[in-house]
């Protein structure tokens, strides 16, 4: 048997106009269920998109948004963002938001949206990988021979080195990079000793992470 009284019945309290259900089976125990908290539960997304954040002072590094709303986000990122301080952060294909560091824990921020700029023709053109430029050591294989290249840029989806031999054809070859192997990485294009060279497969967003806390010299660009 459920019983269903009012929000207002003696001895409880719940805000907004939800009911109290009281159990014979839980007898003396009561669960109260806010309408006000679920409407706030929708509106916020769970999602795991990476992002780029840049900080009053001009630092810039890649981030993970684990939530957001119309007034804000969650953001996981290494960039270093004092609570009452102001960035802003973006993703590939969106709008640009600035916005106030409300709370700082553990490598996350969280954010409150103070104005948003949607970028012009964004939604004309496929969305690409947050690339992000770096200046980390990395290795090209290619069968038995190897060679040593400087990473311009480093996205999920590739990376643009300096340095690549010519002797290297335009076929498969594995990239080492920040303690990571990536075989089966393709050129897509050349210029001099300059290449771009995508992977096989997307980079996960953590496993990028880990590779850039390796420099200290990061910054974001769209």
């Amino acid at each position: 048997m459920t019983i269903t009284k009012p929000v207002n019945s003696p001895g409880l309290t719940c805000s907004d106009s939800s009911v109290v259900q009281v159990s014979s089976q839980m007898d003396g125990i009561a669960m109260c269920s806010a309408s006000n908290e679920r409407r706030d539960e929708q509106r916020h997304i769970t999602i795991y998109r990476p992002c780029c954040v840049e900080t009053a002072s001009g630092d810039c590094c890649i981030g993970i948004i684990r939530n957001i709303s119309d007034s804000g986000a969650q953001i996981e990122t290494p960039c270093l963002a004092p609570v009452g301080s102001q960035l802003t952060y973006f993703w590939d294909g969106g709008p640009v938001f600035k916005a106030e560091v409300v709370w700082a824990h553990d490598g996350r921020i969280g954010l409150h949206n103070i104005t948003v700029e949607e970028v012009a023709g964004a939604g004309h053109f496929p969305a690409r990988a947050i690339r992000v430029p770096t200046d980390l050591p990395a290795t090209i294989w290619h069968g038995s021979g190897c060679c040593s290249v400087r990473a311009h840029n480093i996205s999920q989806k590739g990376v643009m080195v300096l340095g690549l031999s010519p002797l290297i054809g335009n076929t498969l070859v594995t990239v080492e990079i920040g303690g990571f192997s990536f075989p089966q990485a393709s050129i897509r294009w050349r210029e001099g000793r300059k290449a771009g060279i995508g992977f096989e497969k997307s980079v996960p967003i953590k496993c990028l992470m880990e590779i850039l806390a390796g420099d200290t010299t990061i910054a974001c660009t769209g």
